[in-house]
């Protein structure tokens, strides 16, 4: 589409006050966005069943102003606009399945948000010590099974810039989504990460400039998480609070979501414990697990993993599970001589597998992987 009806678009959002379903029937009843803006005050009242509240606003020519100069500021920038009705293939799929999805966004750095396997990760913005160091093992563990996966997350405070920072660090594309404009960054403390997060990943809102930092718009920005993810995980949560709110909507958009339990009198483990209990998420074992549950392959083909879903580290095991992966049954000297390893020093290995019922034997003492 040409720029005049991005401008429009621009203009019909932030006359509708980021109101997407409404704008969404505007756009679906009328042919222009033209039209939509000269719509009589009985007009509106015909479609909405009533005074439509945001009459006013759309007789704003403000509006359109502001839409030009964002428009051209975007471009100076090198942000993209995204839409379903512009005519780019950009725009996220997933979050097209959500009836709620907003009519634009923002966008600042080149990855796909089509791509698949996108997992978000949220939180309170309390995290303690044990919610730091989960979001740490999650993150690698996740790494570990597929470092092209893509992350997700809210910039804030405690769970989220913990995943953002841990996402870094490894060098995962990690996507976080504002609940302000582009232009000024909140917390103002995160700034500083968001140029290292565009490198390979983005940062992505459907507010434009100047916009202020709206209670709403936290709410509202979760449901971009939740929808934008294949998976959503939970890792500490009050029983009320931003992360709870991620999570049902991702149950509302038919996501999967998984929940870290934690201990019974931690307030900061009652949301998780409550999203387990009444069916609203599963129990977060390890990355292994989800990647079963969600039929994905892991990429990383050379990693093993145990019976807990983490990455086999005994180097006498690990060789054992290797020659039994690409032959049906071996001799114990056969795998002597494939591993390397003397016969002695592969015995507690043997055991230590079979004990795990992760390999078996015949009565010839062949060893077969389970």
């Amino acid at each position: 589409m040409d720029r005049d009806f991005t401008q429009l678009l621009i203009a019909l959002n932030s006359a509708m006050k980021y109101n997407s379903t409404a704008a969404k029937m505007l756009i679906d009843n009328y042919n222009s966005l033209e039209a939509i803006f000269n719509l009589s005050e009985e007009e509106l009242s015909n479609l909405f069943g009533k005074r439509y509240a945001f009459f006013d606003e759309l007789k704003k020519k403000e509006h359109y102003q502001n839409a030009k100069s964002e428009y051209m500021w975007c471009k100076r920038e090198g942000i993209e606009i995204l839409s379903p009705y512009l005519n780019n293939k950009s725009y996220p799929n997933r979050m097209l399945n959500c009836y709620d999805y907003p009519i634009l966004i923002y966008k600042k750095g080149e990855v796909d948000l089509n791509r698949d396997r996108i997992i978000s990760i949220v939180g309170t913005r309390r995290s303690t010590q044990y919610g730091q160091y989960i979001c740490e093992k999650i993150v690698e563990d996740i790494y570990t099974l597929d470092k092209d996966i893509i992350i997700v997350s809210g910039l804030a405070f405690g769970t989220d810039i913990n995943v953002h920072k841990c996402s870094l660090k490894r060098g995962i594309t990690n996507i976080a989504v504002l609940a302000c404009g582009l232009d000024k960054i909140y917390p103002t403390q995160h700034s500083k990460y968001i140029k290292d997060i565009c490198k390979n990943g983005a940062i992505i809102s459907e507010y434009p400039r100047e916009t202020q930092n709206m209670k709403i718009n936290f709410l509202k920005r979760n449901r971009i998480i939740a929808s934008l993810s294949d998976i959503t995980i939970i890792i500490e949560s009050a029983q009320s609070g931003g992360a709870r709110i991620t999570a049902q909507l991702a149950n509302t958009y038919n996501r999967s979501v998984y929940a870290v339990p934690g201990r019974l009198n931690d307030i900061l483990s009652l949301g998780c414990i409550d999203l387990i209990s009444n069916n609203q998420a599963e129990i977060y074992c390890s990355a292994k697990k989800i990647f079963d549950n969600q039929n994905w392959e892991i990429t990383k083909g050379d990693l093993l993993f145990n019976n807990n879903g983490h990455y086999e580290q005994n180097s006498e095991k690990r060789k054992i599970l290797v020659a039994l992966s690409t032959n049906s049954d071996l001799s114990i000297d056969n795998l002597s001589q494939r591993c390397g390893v003397s016969v002695k020093e592969l015995y507690p290995a043997l055991l230590e597998l079979e004990l795990e019922g992760r390999i078996g034997s015949n009565k010839e003492r062949y060893y077969l992987k389970n």
